[in-house]
This record gives structure tokens, sequence and C-alpha cells, in this order.
């Protein structure tokens, strides 16, 4: 009987069970790492074929011939995984030895290459499952689990590839995921390993609900010199078979998964497979800049549902089509993934060092740390790189949507999810469009230090300036009000009504239409819309406001007068004398347009269930998360360009989260007097 190092080059050979036994017994002993068969049990009345696993090793792997799904071998994880020099920047690769039948077991060869010095090789982007590993595929001689998306990825793409043997870098694999030291070392690895793959594999799933009628639309809406935009538009809504396709695979749970971010932003070269079916991400890219261009579809977004789902579909991908560049700030990578999902809540961070570089100078990847810590010393280190208060905007109360209560200081973003966070506070504090603390670069420099930061009495604690401006005291939900008349009507009645005869308060109206829509001034600066841009929108929205409350309560004067308020509309009037004029002149189907519009960006607004609405004993509106409660305080921070609602606590304060007030976001409240005359002025208050 031959012994087993001697195979190599060699096979396979038909065995009996007794010549397997003594094989077992002439090799080496049982426990040695290089003892492949030594303790398997082999059936007396079976025939066994014995098979070398790769041309250069010495491991096999053994199949009875009566029963092509029983493989057996040794499940010994130190035949899998050598140790790793991190100063040659060693990776490990997984080759695939190839197979002409579907059936066959997938057998591979787990080797260490250098970043330095590599052979081509395919870096593989899919969704992690949570449940118990369900296939076994054979690594090195060894039985090794697989989750069934690597199992189907690979069953497929060595079909696709025979009679070749494909070579992948496939996370879940390649790392020692039971070694911290080598998840730590190889996750700084990662970026590089997806930028260097000759090509990204990005594996959605198998082929289902009309796959092929997506993929063939997504051919067709690829980027081609001299096609209009307009006419990828026209092909969209001709194909509503192939549009709802396309809906259906954006909506799958591969594009929850965190780590994906970094997989396809820094791939030079990415293919998305479906089963069979396969597309260049490049045409997914260019179909979500045509996507993005909110005047190409608003009629037909009007028209048909199909195409509205269909664009919000292509707006949950649109983080990932950003580019290289863009992602180097912390911002553009941190937020856009947060409703991302992963296993561990700590690579909410650490999955995206590959990508962002900027995020090299204040995160270190240790699983030892635990979340609570690694998300507090982030924030900290964050806010004093940037100098300001802005990553507390998405901060505030925890939230069950977001998972158990680690206990985190007030001022810490939650990064395990979105709940209770309205991102759009962040965006208008990024682009200018907000200034309540005056900390506009040509009015006031500020910046965090270290010693802002303390614990004390188990607190963590950040020292800041603030105006205690306000005390909140009406709050109610803000939820649906935008799909419901009655409920719209009621929330109206309630915070701009004068008197119980229903008259109304021009200056609440107004002050409510601002708080509903208040993020679109954020979306027109972003797009650095030119001012005519900006009366235009609001005049149209002013419109569909004026609109919306005629249909609730019939014509009133304090409409009009809500109108002329706008200077907006005034300075629009053209031929028109006066703006009950230029409401008559409108046509119906335009203003409908206009009431539509303006139901659309409100919904922005009141469709959040973390959102409410709440009044001051100043008499001011205000849209904030809706945790807030009655005896809060409206607060302006130093360094934070958003108003921020705040809880007393003892002799601290805890964060609330960020509120849009009316008639101090662009610094009104500085050097503003109280109630009793008192000049408002910022004075020391702790965060915990």
């Amino acid at each position: 009987m031959p012994h087993v190092p001697k195979i190599r080059h060699k096979g396979p050979w038909n065995y009996t069970a007794n010549d397997l036994s003594r094989l077992c017994m002439c090799g080496p002993r049982s426990g040695s790492s290089g003892s492949l068969i030594s303790i398997l049990i082999f059936h007396k009345s079976a025939e066994y074929v014995l098979i070398p696993m790769m041309p250069d090793s010495s491991a096999a792997w053994v199949r009875r011939l009566d029963k092509d799904d029983e493989v057996l071998g040794l499940d010994r994880p130190q035949l899998v995984y050598k140790g790793l020099s991190t100063s040659k920047k060693e990776f490990r690769l997984l080759q695939i030895e190839p197979a002409e039948n579907s059936g066959d077991p997938i057998i591979g060869r787990l080797f260490k290459a250098s970043l330095d010095h590599f052979p081509p090789y395919d870096a593989v982007s899919y969704r992690w499952e949570r449940m118990k590993k369900s296939h076994t595929i054979i690594i090195n001689g060894t039985k090794f689990p697989v989750m069934e998306n690597v199992f189907c990825f690979l069953s497929e793409f060595r079909q696709q590839s025979f009679p070749a043997s494909p070579t992948f870098w496939i996370d879940s694999v390649c790392i020692n995921q039971d070694s911290t030291w080598d998840r730590n070392n190889q996750v700084q690895l990662m970026g590089t390993v997806y930028s260097k793959a000759s090509a990204v594999r990005i594996w959605i799933g198998t082929d289902s609900d009309n796959a092929e009628a997506a993929f063939n639309l997504i051919h067709q809406c690829g980027r081609a010199d001299g096609v209009p935009d307009k006419d990828i538009v026209a092909n969209v809504v001709r194909n509503e078979v192939g549009t709802k396709a396309i809906t259906k695979l954006l909506q799958r749970e591969y594009w929850n998964r965190m780590w994906v971010f970094q997989e396809i932003v820094l791939a030079s070269r990415a293919v998305v497979h479906c089963g069979t079916l396969q597309a260049p991400w490049s045409n997914f890219r260019w179909l979500d800049n045509v996507s993005s261009k909110h005047t190409l579809w608003l009629e037909d977004q009007i028209k048909y549902q199909w195409i509205f789902e269909f664009r919000k579909a292509m707006f949950r991908i649109a983080h990932f089509c950003i580019t290289v560049d863009q992602a180097t700030h912390i911002n553009n990578v941190l937020h856009p993934t947060r409703h991302l999902q992963c296993q561990d809540p700590r690579d909410k961070l650490f999955a995206l060092l590959g990508v962002c570089k900027a995020l090299d100078w204040i995160v270190d990847p240790d699983y030892s740390a635990s979340v609570r810590d690694v998300f507090t010393a982030f924030a900290q280190s964050q806010m004093i790189e940037d100098g300001n208060l802005s990553a507390v905007l998405t901060a505030g109360q925890w939230s069950p949507l977001n998972g158990n209560d680690i206990k985190l200081p007030s001022w810490v973003p939650d990064l395990r999810g979105m709940g209770g966070v309205d991102i759009r506070y962040l965006a208008g504090s990024y682009v200018d469009a907000f200034d309540a603390d005056g900390s506009a670069p040509t009015q006031h420099v500020f910046a965090l230090k270290q010693d802002d930061f303390l614990e004390q009495d188990g607190n963590n604690i950040v020292n800041v300036n603030a105006i205690l401006f306000d005390t909140i005291q009406t709050c109610r939900p803000l939820h649906g009000i935008a799909q419901s008349d009655p409920d719209r009507k009621e929330l109206i009645m309630t915070v701009c009504s004068l008197t119980d005869d229903g008259m109304f308060s021009m200056l609440r109206l107004r002050q409510l239409f601002e708080g509903l829509i208040f993020a679109d001034k954020t979306t027109l600066v972003y797009k650095r819309s030119t001012e005519w841009r900006i009366q235009e929108r609001t005049r149209r929205l002013a419109l569909g406001f004026y609109q919306d409350l005629c249909e609730l309560f019939g014509p009133s004067p304090v409409f009009i007068s809500l109108l002329e308020s706008f200077e907006q509309i005034t300075s629009a009037l053209g031929l028109y004398k006066s703006v009950p004029e230029m409401v008559r002149g409108c046509d119906l189907e335009q203003m409908c347009l206009n009431k539509m519009e303006y139901l659309s960006r409100a919904a922005e607004t009141t469709d959040r269930q973390s959102a409410a609405i709440f009044t001051t004993i100043g008499g001011r509106l205000g849209i904030g998360p809706r945790c807030v409660q009655q005896e809060d305080l409206v607060a302006i921070v130093r360094g934070c360009r958003v108003p921020l609602a705040l809880r007393q606590h003892m002799a601290y304060y805890r964060l609330v989260g960020p509120a849009y007030v009316s008639g101090i976001m662009q610094g009104e409240a500085l050097g503003s007097h109280d109630e009793h005359g008192n000049h408002r002025s910022f004075e020391a208050i702790q965060l915990v």
C-alpha cells in the first residue's frame, strides 16, 4: 500500500476498507499535523477512492464509490490556516480545483501570498448569513464548513470557469474567524486586497424574481457615448416588467451588508452575478447617475408608483456608487452606510478603514475592546479632529431599533443603526444651510480639545458652551400625516389655530410650512442650485401648501396673507397684480401638481417614525426627535450649527437630539434677550 505522502502527482486509486485500514496504520500517527485519514471509519462492504487534493500537496480526500455525496476527511483547522507575516503583508488565497460535473465536491487549496507579490485573483463580495454554515467543502484535505452563499457562488463559478482553476479571496474562508489576531491583522489589509483584485465578483444570490428581465434592461441602460439621459429614462419607463425586476434585485439582503461598501467602492473592476446572469457594475452606476436627476423623472414618478419604487431602490444603493476620492471624507462614508448590517457592531467602523484613509488616524481595529468603548473613543477623536460638535447631530437618546442598550453617552452616535436618527440635520450643517451658533468661518473659530473630555462619576463627559434658549411646552408625533388628510387637518388646527372658532395664525402657518419642508433648503444648497431655482422651488411648494389648506379648510384670507409673506411668491407675480389674481390665474392641474410636490417633500419629514412636532414657551414651533418631552430645553451649543434638545440629568444634561426651530436657524438667538429682558449668553454645561 502506498503511504499518503507518496501519492503526490498520482491517483486516484480504488481501495477496499481493509486496504485503507492498513494504509492508515502505516501512515502518520493520529493527531499529528499530517494525519489525514487515520481516524476515519470505513465500511467493510464498500469500496473507496483516494484522490490527492492538489498536484503539489500530500493531502488527500476519500469518497465511497457508491455514495457520491459522502466525502470523508478530518475537521482540523490547523491544516487549513498557517501563520501569516505582518511585515510581508501576507494574506491567503483559495484556489478551486476544476470539475466538469456540478455535483462534484468542491475541493480547494488555501495558500499564502504577499500583497507585494501575488498571482491573479478575484475577490468575492457576498452576504454573510447568521444561520449555521450548512455546506461543506474540502480545503487542504480538511472538511471546511461554509455559508450557503459561498457554496452557491463557488459551485456556479467553478462551472463557468471550467477547465481553469480559479483563485479567490473570500473573507470568511481566507481569514481565520476564530483568531482575534488574524482578524485584527487582516482587516487592515482588506482595502488593498479588494483594490488589487483582478475583479470583484458581486454575488447577490441565485436567479429569481424575473432576474433575466432585470439584467436585460441593465445591459440596455449601460453608458454609451452620445446616448442622452432621456433615452435611458424612456427605456426604463417602457419596460415595466424589467424595471420592477430591477427594483426586486436592489431589495435583496445583499445590499444591506456593511462590508459590501468597501468591497464595491474599491474595485477597479466589478461584475454583478445572479446565478448564471451577470452585468458590469458600471452599468448599475450609470443607471444610478441617471436616476438621481429628479427633473427627468418627475412626471413619470407621479403617474406610476413603480417608477417611484424603482428610484427609491436606486437611492438605496447610491452610497455604493461614490468614487474613491469622495470616500476619503469620513462623513461621506460613515453615515450613508450606517443603516447597513454586520454581525459585529464594531465593524461599522472597521469595515470602512480600507476605503476611508482619514479613519486610519483615529481608529485602530481592536476586537478585544467593547462596542461602547470603540464608539465612544471614535466620537471623541472625530470631534477633536473636526474641531466641532457636528457628530452629535446623529446622536441622542437610545433607540431600541438599534439593539440592546449599551449605555452609550448621549453625545456618542450609536453606529449600530439609524433608529432615532434624521441625517438631514447633519447634511444641513455640512453644506452650511444652517448656522444657529454663528460658527460660520467668517464669524467664529471653534475647536474642541482633549481637555474638554473627561470621565467622572462613571460618566463620559464633554464640556460645552450653550445658550439655554427656550423650553418645550407641547409635543406630538408626526408620523404619516402627509398621507392622511384627517391627521394633517387635525395637526394644523392644533398648532396653528389662534382661537376655538378656527382662526389661524399666519405666522404659525408659515412656521409649520418651513418646518415640514426644512430639508428642502439642504437639498438645494447641496446641489449648488441658483437663487432663481431656489425661489422657483419655494414658490411651487408654497402654492402646494396653499392648495392643501384650501382643500382641507376652504378658502381663507389668512391663506392669501400666507402667500404674500413669501418674497419668492410676490417677486414672481409677473403680469398678475396681486396674489389672489395669480392664484385665480393658475391652472388647477398645475396647482394639484404643486400640492403633490409639497406633500412629497413634507413626507420626508412626517413619514419618519422618529419625528415629532413641538411648540415652545417662547412661541416657536419646532421639528425634533420623537422622544422630546415637555420641559426639555432648546439649546444653542457652540460648535453645532443646528439647535439641540437637551434634558437635565442631575448636574448634567443629556442630549435628546437635534431640532429645527423656527426663527433661530441662522444665528438669530445670538445676542437676543429673554422674556425678562436679560441678554442671552453662552454658559458652560456638561453633556453626559
